[in-house]
């Protein structure tokens, strides 16, 4: 709602836990939001204790969302970043599976940051970047600091745009 009240799209990266609000994914790609996954587990032990573990966690995500909108995804986020955490065969068989590997060049902390603090991220470590693609979280606070937030980048004269799939790949939607 915060996001259709400033007249922004975003990328939502969800975890197969997500399939329990199907109304919810469903909206995210009804209102031209991108859609991306997240793994199953959230767990780095798991997720990549081998490298066929780390391609069915995002393989089931990828074929839950199918089944819920009836439409497909291969952009992906993997807990942690993708570096250091992923081993390469486990990064390596991803690409070759066709999954986009997407990480953030600005951690806002909001997991473990008041909505005050989640906002001075963004307004300290986001001065001087030509690009920012942030990490944010399904928290309360995060969802407090999002009008502030979406405020700041507009401010500073940052397009904020969602990265969708098209037949030829991924952009970011102008």
């Amino acid at each position: 709602d915060i996001l259709d009240k400033n007249d922004v799209k975003a990328t939502f990266f969800m975890i197969k836990e997500n399939e329990y609000n199907k109304d919810e994914v469903k909206r995210i790609q009804q209102e031209g939001h991108g859609a991306g996954f997240h793994s199953v587990s959230h767990d780095v032990k798991t997720l990549y204790k081998t490298p066929q573990s780390t391609l069915e966690e995002f393989s089931i995500c990828r074929n839950t969302f199918e089944e819920i909108t009836g439409e497909t995804s291969n952009l992906i986020r993997i807990p942690y970043g993708s570096k250091p955490n992923t081993p390469e065969e486990s990064y390596k068989i991803l690409v070759e599976n066709g999954f986009l590997v997407w990480d953030w060049n600005l951690d806002t902390e909001d997991w473990k940051s008041t909505t005050d603090n989640i906002v001075s991220n963004v307004l300290l470590n986001g001065r001087n970047k030509d690009e920012l693609v942030l990490l944010v979280h399904e928290k309360e606070q995060t969802v407090e600091a999002l009008d502030g937030i979406i405020m700041i980048l507009k401010e500073r004269g940052y397009k904020i745009l969602p990265i969708i799939r098209r037949e030829r790949g991924y952009e970011f939607l102008e």
